[in-house]
């Protein structure tokens, strides 16, 4: 077995086993953000993007919405080996997710009928049934991976024929990184989707290393999307990208005739603007 395997056999084992300093490494299965409301204000036809992985769910929504090609990052490497598993829920049973709570039985079904594209996936398949072994020998099923979610999921909402040949053609491209942290930068992006990272920011790396690694990932015209889903923006946040960026809300009108903020956005600022205060 493949070194980065076996640590990340190991990590996935801490997790099972409730360990509380692993708790950062506990997988989202799926998103709490309210992504069509946020994406239907943003032209994504034909766009390069970036995107947090988390639970695969932005990536997904990305592409339905005609995203040219969608990288990925996440500090936590487990999150890309779910999105394999996510993507072999799609496109071979034509279903959003797993069972919540999967036990081995599950991954021996679906594994066998993945015909893998390249030595990733071939390792991704090698993880999932390390994991199946694990799962096994502790008799117990995959509920401690995940953070605990009530939400309810809609089963239809990658039922779409158009995002299996999305999938099928897509070459997963993934960074396992904390933006936070001094970073080379080979690409420019037209959209850079965050969710709610800036909320963690201070806990492991800095805002002036945040701040400077989007102004060289985003193009000139681009845009910066954050949700947050506990509807407040940090104002440390705001405070330190505004150097560069101009913050605008994100909001809709629920049921009640009232305004919900939902997410933030960032556009880069000109020249004139930064000297003329």
């Amino acid at each position: 077995m493949d070194n980065s395997i076996k640590e990340d056999i190991e990590l996935t084992f801490e997790v099972l086993r409730g360990d509380v300093f692993t708790d950062s490494n506990r997988l989202y299965y799926a998103t709490n953000e309210s992504l069509s409301d946020i994406l239907d204000r943003f032209d994504i036809n034909n766009k390069k993007v970036l995107t947090v992985l988390g639970s695969g769910d932005q990536a997904f929504h990305f592409y339905l919405k005609g995203a040219q090609y969608v990288d990925l990052f996440d500090i936590n490497k487990l999150t890309l080996y779910y999105y394999y598993l996510r993507r072999w829920t799609i496109i071979y049973l034509k279903k959003s997710y797993p069972p919540f709570e999967f036990d081995s039985s599950y991954l021996k079904f679906i594994l066998p009928i993945v015909t893998p594209k390249d030595a990733d996936e071939e390792q991704a398949i090698e993880y999932w049934k390390e994991v199946a072994n694990l799962l096994d020998s502790r008799r117990v099923t995959s509920y401690d991976l995940f953070h605990y979610t009530g939400l309810d999921y809609d089963e239809k909402v990658y039922d779409n024929t158009n995002l299996v040949n999305l999938l099928n053609r897509d070459q997963i491209c993934f960074s396992n990184v904390d933006i936070a942290q001094k970073l080379r930068v080979y690409r420019k992006y037209d959209i850079i989707y965050l969710s709610n990272i800036s909320d963690y920011v201070n806990t492991t790396g800095s805002f002036d290393n945040y701040r400077k690694n989007l102004k060289k990932l985003l193009k000139k015209d681009g845009v910066i999307i954050c949700s947050d889903v506990c509807l407040w923006v940090d104002h440390d946040e705001v405070e330190e990208l505004e150097k560069d960026f101009n913050f605008n809300d994100i909001s809709i009108t629920t049921e009640i005739d009232c305004e919900k903020q939902i997410g933030h956005y960032y556009t880069r600022k000109r020249l004139k603007e930064r000297f003329t205060r």
